[in-house]
C-alpha cells in the first residue's frame, strides 16, 4: 500500500478517478458501434473481442465507483 504522503490531495484523486470513468464509458460507447457493425458483417471474432473488453470495462468502473465513494465519504 502506497501511503497518502505519496499520493495527489484527495480533490486531483476524485477528479482522476472521474475522468477514468468517462474514458471507460466512451470506450464501451465504441465497442458497442464495433459490435453493431461486426454484427452486420458477421465478424464473430471482433464481436467476441468487444464483448470481452465491455465487460472488463463495466468491472473497472465498478471498482473506480467504489474508490470513488470511498472518497467522497
Amino acid at each position: 500500500m502506497v501511503e497518502d504522503k505519496y499520493l495527489p490531495e484527495v480533490d486531483a484523486r476524485i477528479k482522476t478517478i472521474v475522468t477514468q470513468i468517462e474514458e471507460s464509458k466512451t470506450i464501451i460507447h465504441r465497442n458497442l458501434l464495433i459490435i453493431a457493425e461486426a454484427t452486420k458483417s458477421n465478424k464473430e471474432d471482433e464481436k467476441a473481442a468487444s464483448e470481452f473488453n465491455i465487460t472488463q470495462l463495466k468491472r473497472k468502473i465498478d471498482v473506480l465507483e467504489e474508490e470513488l465513494a470511498k472518497l467522497s465519504s
